[in-house]
């Protein structure tokens, strides 16, 4: 679990884009939102998109 957080971190690090996390045991939610823009952009999309594709490693 460690291991996905830490890609996720360095994503959304790369991305300059950065989700909210809650991690418990053998659990990960990631939840992006531009703040900005008061819902979801398209950064939004390819970020997760990203983190998305961190399954098919």
């Amino acid at each position: 679990m460690l291991a996905f957080v830490n890609a996720v971190a360095w994503i959304s690090h790369r991305e300059d884009h950065h989700p909210s996390l809650v991690v418990g045991y053998n659990s990960a939610r990631v939840e992006y939102w531009t703040h900005a823009i008061g819902g979801l952009s398209e950064n939004d999309f390819i970020c997760a998109a990203k983190v998305d594709a961190l399954f098919d490693l």
